[in-house]
């Protein structure tokens, strides 16, 4: 059996102006609101399985704005086993939404998004648990301008349909 807390995540590549940061305290991080980061999101077929526990959980900050790379926008990544490797998942993947309050593209990610005050509680619902995507499903988006306001304009995105499973890619890690 393999351990979470034995696990060499991979190295984060920041681009120009974003900043990286490794965080102590996993539920001080994901108390504060965190963005949806793509990069570090959910594709169809993925299988992700979180820790047993807060204290093995890592976590890491990005911020996502090179503009404002201190008092900006930031994603706190949370580093889990995906497809039976280690990896980073941005937490506001998990209940992110459309342009509309309503535009969530499953159930799964509509209960997270209102059931729980912030991240820190999502993640805890989540510690010890393995989700699958089961598919895609486009959701209207917010395009915002260069300026990075929102504009009225949307464009369709792909959002994983999220689900309890059970391990099998990452099956090891919970012998």
């Amino acid at each position: 059996m393999k351990s979470f807390e034995k696990l060499e995540f991979p190295e984060i590549k920041a681009r120009t102006g974003i900043v990286v940061t490794d965080v102590e305290d996993a539920r001080a991080a994901l108390k504060a609101s965190g963005v949806p980061f793509a990069s570090n999101g959910l594709n169809d077929g993925d299988e992700v399985s979180f820790p047993k526990t807060f204290e093995t959980l890592r976590t890491k900050t990005v911020t996502v704005d090179p503009l404002r790379p201190v008092d900006g926008p930031k994603s706190v990544l949370v580093g889990v086993v995906k497809n039976g490797n280690p990896a980073w998942l941005s937490a506001g993947t998990l209940r992110r939404r459309g342009a509309t309050a309503d535009a969530y593209a499953c159930d799964f990610s509509r209960n997270l998004a209102n059931n729980y005050i912030d991240d820190a509680q999502r993640i805890e619902s989540l510690l010890g648990k393995t989700i699958v995507v089961n598919g895609t499903m486009k959701v209207a988006t917010t395009v915002f301008d260069e300026n990075r306001q929102p504009t009225a304009k949307t464009i369709d995105r792909d959002f994983a349909i999220i689900e309890f499973g059970t391990p099998s890619k990452n099956a090891e890690y919970f012998a």
